[in-house]
């Protein structure tokens, strides 16, 4: 923009008329006459290059792009705001939270403001003009440009920039660069949009209007998207108290968001003694204020109407509360930022507040009855009572089977190698298999009645750090029938008889497999000792008849007196000793394997039964700490704490 040269004579009256002009142009009309700016075409061209050269140094983007120069006093804020985006992002706006780190990085770091226009964003454009205008200045084109009216209802962004730019690339809104003024001095940005009637007075929280929503459409799925764009301040327009009732009443409250929000209603001719610069919601008369600033163009005479006329439309109010806190004090942290902060820690708190009042209230509606505990108890007496009778009938109908007979001591000669599938084969399906289906469906009916306990889901195992090592072996049974088992038993023993590390353990679940491991530490502790003996008796067999014969062989050939009859007997005796021992043996193995599968299946049952009626008894008696959610809120109460500790400490120094 071309710069102009003052003449003599203006620069005089300025001075003299400089007291009838509102606090910006008395400051615009200051710097006019200011010996610093040169006079000349050439002495001009120079100063504008040597403007456009500082200028380049500086991106007129936003602080995205700034180095980060955090001071002293503010870096403890810093570190723990950022330990709060970490240990609170469940609960914390994560938008507003960057903005509050971006204005940390920067000793003068910008600040943006919306206004936000009721039912459209015509008059926010127009009073967005009105504060950003110069009237010592001829009507530049972005000002033509805000007043006009479009069909586009993305909002605007209004950026500083040396020279003029509209970017409409961008989907969510459009960012005008304009070389204003008053955006320059205070490092501001200004955010245009509109904003739905909120007629059917739904409830709507103060931090709601500093994290405006900008709508994308989404063509392939029909309907909106909506990105936050946090601000520090908000403006809400309206065209009278009846579309701004509920925002007028979310101002007055007592919060953090008191300075940082502000309700305009435009009305016609106001009286300037009735205005307050401090009222929640100031009247505004755009019209007038765009009369004043026509009329003062127009010429320079006109400065006394256009005071008149200025200060009658309420536009002062509203442009102080807008440069109120934007100024830095050295040394100190931007009230604007402050103010921010301490309205993202307040939502923060009353999220984790809601989220702990919804756990109380879950918790209470889940009481459990009487009578359903009662009815849970007697099903699981009826459980145990099937459970014990399928046990000894299903194990006798396997013990009487074809199968089983097939492992007699006579056919173990050819029926060795198959001692553990048939032994596996009845755990399998003659074990507990139906016990085991009913538990599944009565634990579902418990944990849907609430009765769990959240201490008791999970136990605690542990580390070989922590006690003495156990035999594997000889625990293993005993630990899988304690319910809720090891998750990781059956993988355990057979690493340990492998001689290899175990896999990761898993995540412990909700499923009842007490019944499941402990057949599987069944099938792991003694089919394996069960097959090794068949081969071992049946080795013994061999090599006693083997070593018999042998005998009656070398006393046959080296007795010639002896006959065939009489060292044959030899033989004879060996044979029958060692069917006799494998026969003694082999069947007593087999009795044992039975009355201990039989037995390890009613201690099952057994523990199974008090475990979970522990659990109908206990379960849901007690509220607990709230498992994992409660130390998440309690995380984040405790990094809530911390910032506002560091603000407090910022504030003394």
């Amino acid at each position: 923009m071309p710069l102009k040269s003052p003449t003599t004579e203006r620069m005089l009256f300025e001075s003299r008329k400089v007291s009838f002009l509102c606090h910006k142009c008395q400051q615009r009309a200051l710097s006019s006459v200011s010996p610093k700016r040169p006079a000349t075409w050439l002495a001009q061209s120079q100063y504008r290059q040597s403007r456009s050269r500082r200028a380049s140094a500086i991106s007129p983007v936003s602080i995205v792009n700034g180095t980060k120069n955090i001071l002293p006093v503010t870096q403890k804020i810093y570190d723990t705001l950022r330990a709060l985006e970490q240990e609170a992002a469940a609960f914390t706006d994560l938008s507003q939270l960057q903005l509050a780190l971006r204005g940390l990085e920067s000793e003068n770091a910008i600040t943006r403001i919306a206004i936000l226009g009721v039912n459209g964003t015509h008059d926010a454009r127009r009073l967005a003009r009105i504060l950003l205008a110069d009237p010592l200045d001829a009507e530049p084109a972005w000002e033509k440009q805000l007043a006009k009216t479009d069909n586009d209802e993305r909002a605007i962004l209004l950026r500083y920039g040396e020279s003029l730019d509209y970017d409409q690339r961008h989907p969510l809104l459009r960012t005008w660069t304009v070389p204003s003024t008053t955006l320059q001095t205070h490092r501001l940005e200004i955010l245009i949009q509109g904003t739905a009637s909120n007629a059917g007075n739904v409830e709507m929280e103060p931090h709601e209007f500093l994290i405006p929503g900008l709508e994308m459409a989404n063509s392939s799925a029909a309907r909106y998207s909506v990105v936050r764009y946090p601000v520090h301040k908000a403006l809400i327009l309206s065209d009278g108290l009846s579309d701004l009732s509920a925002h007028f009443s979310l101002t007055m409250a007592q919060s953090p968001e008191n300075e940082m929000l502000q309700g305009a209603v435009i009305t016609g001719w106001i009286n300037t003694l009735e205005q307050e610069s401090k009222a929640m919601v100031m009247p505004v008369n755009i019209d007038h204020a765009e009369i004043a600033i026509s009329t003062f163009r127009q010429s320079i005479d006109n400065s006394v109407s256009y005071e008149h006329t200025w200060f009658s439309s309420g536009v002062t109010n509203l442009s102080a509360w807008l440069l109120t806190g934007l100024d830095p004090t050295p040394g100190t942290l931007k009230t604007t930022v402050r103010n921010l902060i301490y309205s993202l820690l307040s939502t923060t708190s009353s999220r984790i507040q809601s989220s702990e009042a919804d756990y109380l209230q879950t918790t209470a509606s889940k009481a459990i009855t009487f009578s359903t505990r009662s009815e849970l108890s007697k099903a699981l007496t009826a459980w145990s009572e099937r459970a014990h009778t399928e046990l000894r009938d299903h194990l006798s109908l396997a013990f009487s089977s074809p199968s089983w007979r097939k492992l007699a001591w006579w056919k173990l000669l050819w029926r060795v190698d198959d001692v553990g599938m048939i032994t596996a084969d009845i755990l399998q399906r003659s074990w507990l298999q139906s016990a085991e289906k009913e538990l599944i469906w009565l634990v579902g009916r418990i944990e849907q009645a609430g009765l769990f306990i959240p201490q008791m889901k999970k136990r605690p195992t542990s580390s070989p750090k922590q006690g003495p090592k156990l035999d594997v072996h000889a625990s293993a049974f005993a630990a899988a029938i304690v319910g809720p088992p090891d998750p990781d038993i059956a993988v355990t023993l057979y690493s340990s008889m492998m001689g290899i590390p175990p896999p990761p353990s898993q995540n412990y679940t909700d499923y009842p497999q007490t019944i499941s491991r402990a057949r599987d530490a069944l099938s792991s502790t003694t089919i394996p000792p069960l097959q090794s003996l068949a081969q071992s008796l049946l080795l013994h067999s061999f090599s006693t008849t083997v070593l018999t014969s042998s005998l009656s062989a070398l006393v046959y050939l080296s007795i010639s007196t002896t006959s065939l009859y009489e060292a044959g007997t030899i033989a004879a005796l060996g044979l029958v000793y060692s069917a006799q021992r494998l026969q003694r043996r082999w069947e007593g193995a087999r009795r044992v394997w039975m009355e201990t599968i039989r037995e390890k299946g009613r201690s099952v049952l057994r523990h199974a039964e008090a475990g979970w009626s522990g659990y109908i008894e206990r379960g849901g008696a007690e509220a607990g700490d709230g498992g994992p959610e409660a130390e998440e809120r309690r995380v984040a109460r405790e990094a809530v704490q911390r910032v506002r500790d560091a603000l407090d400490e910022s504030q003394l120094k």
